[in-house]
C-alpha cells in the first residue's frame, strides 16, 4: 500500500508524464448573506471524524479551505487575520487534488483517485452531492463553477472537460482539448465562456477557450503562456483579465479572450505552486497552494494581486491528530472569492 507521500509523488510523476493542466476555476461567490440551500441530494457519509467550530458554522465572515493530500482532508481557516489557526476539518476524502467554491458557498472537492467531485454546503462536514467524472478510471484534477451554477471538471488525460448542469451528477457534455494537449485548470468569465490551461509533454502550456462553456463543442487555442512551461492555475478577475500562475512562481495577466500579455510578475519565496490559486473578493490579494514544505508541513501563501512580490501571510497546515505527520497541500479556495 502506498504511503501518502508516495501517492503524492505518484501524482507529481503522472503530471510530469502527462503534463496535465489543472482546473483552477473562477471561484464563484458573491456575498455571505444568509445560508444557501444545499444543491442535490445527500451523498454517502464519509465516515471519518470531521468537525467545524460552532461559531464558524454561523459566521458570515470569509473562510479559507486548504486541501491536504497526505491525510485525505480539507482544513478550514478564517479569512481574517494572520497565521490563522484551524477552525474546522473535513476528513475521509480519497486523495484530494483541488478545491473551489461557488457563489452559493458550496465547497467542491476534487478526489483524484476516486474520479469524482464531492460537494459540501457551507458549514457542513457532510456532502450533499457527488459528481462522477467520465470516462471511468480517469484522474480529475480541477473544477470551476459558472455564475449560473454550471460545473466544469478538468483531468489529467486527454479526454477534455466534463460539463454538468447545476445540481446534476453526470456530465451533459464533454468538450475535447486542443489536439495533442490535455485540458485541466479552467475558469469561467462572466459570459459563461471557459478558459483552460492546455498542456503537453512536448512544449509549454497554452491558453484555450471553450466559447459558451458546456454549450460549446471545441477548444480554441489562444496561444502560448509566456515564459510558463507548466501552468498551475488560471482565474478570471472582475475586469475579465485572465490570470495564470506557473510552477516557477510566475504570475501572468492577459487581456480578456486572448494571450495578449498585460503584465508578468514574480511570487517571491519560491512557492512552487501546486493545486491552483484563489483570488480574494477584495480583488487585491490571492492565496496560492504551495508544494514547498515547512519541515513536513504544507503551506498556503498570500500575495498581492496582480503585483505578486513578497509573501503577505502564511497559513501552515498542521496534520490531524491521528494523521500521517505531514501535510502536502494540493489546493486552496477562498470564500467569498473575486469573480468576474
Amino acid at each position: 500500500m502506498l504511503t501518502p507521500k508516495a501517492l503524492f509523488n505518484m501524482a507529481v510523476a503522472l503530471s510530469a508524464a502527462a503534463v496535465v493542466a489543472g482546473c483552477a476555476g473562477a471561484n464563484q461567490s458573491n456575498s455571505l448573506a444568509g445560508t444557501q440551500p444545499a444543491i442535490g441530494s445527500p451523498a454517502q457519509t464519509l465516515g471519518q471524524t470531521s468537525w467545524i467550530n460552532p461559531a464558524a458554522k454561523l459566521s458570515k465572515k470569509g473562510l479559507i479551505y486548504v486541501a491536504d493530500y497526505s491525510n485525505s482532508a480539507v482544513h478550514i481557516y478564517p479569512e481574517e487575520g494572520k497565521d490563522q489557526k484551524q477552525i474546522g476539518l473535513i476528513t475521509g476524502l480519497p486523495i484530494v487534488e483541488y478545491l473551489n467554491v461557488d457563489r452559493w458557498h458550496n465547497l467542491y472537492v476534487v478526489e483524484f483517485v476516486a474520479g469524482q467531485v464531492v460537494v459540501f454546503p457551507r458549514g457542513s462536514t457532510q456532502p450533499s452531492l457527488t459528481l462522477t467524472v467520465e470516462p471511468a478510471k480517469t484522474y480529475p484534477n480541477a473544477v470551476a463553477i459558472s455564475k449560473t451554477g454550471e460545473v466544469a471538471v478538468g483531468q489529467f488525460q486527454q479526454n477534455g472537460i466534463n460539463f454538468y448542469h447545476k445540481g446534476q451528477t453526470t456530465p451533459y457534455n464533454i468538450v475535447p482539448p486542443v489536439p495533442g494537449y490535455s485540458s485541466g485548470f479552467c475558469a469561467y468569465d462572466k459570459h459563461g465562456n471557459l478558459y483552460t490551461i492546455e498542456s503537453t509533454s512536448s512544449g509549454p502550456s497554452h491558453i484555450g477557450e471553450i466559447v459558451g462553456g458546456g454549450k460549446g463543442s471545441t477548444t480554441v487555442d489562444l496561444g502560448v503562456n509566456t515564459d510558463i512551461t507548466n501552468a498551475k492555475g488560471i482565474q478570471v478577475d472582475t475586469h475579465g483579465n485572465i490570470a495564470v500562475v506557473g510552477d516557477s512562481g510566475t504570475l501572468n495577466l492577459y487581456k480578456p479572450g486572448s494571450n495578449t500579455l498585460i503584465s508578468t510578475n514574480t511570487l517571491n519565496g519560491n512557492p512552487n505552486p501546486n493545486g491552483g490559486f484563489s483570488l480574494l473578493k477584495n480583488g487585491k490579494d490571492l492565496y496560492v497552494a504551495s508544494a514547498i514544505l515547512d519541515g513536513n508541513l504544507g503551506q498556503a501563501f498570500e500575495y498581492a494581486y496582480p503585483s505578486g512580490g513578497n509573501v503577505l501571510n502564511t497559513i501552515t497546515v498542521e496534520p490531524p491528530t491521528s494523521g500521517s505527520g505531514e501535510t502536502a497541500v494540493t489546493g486552496v479556495a477562498v470564500d467569498p472569492a473575486e469573480r468576474p
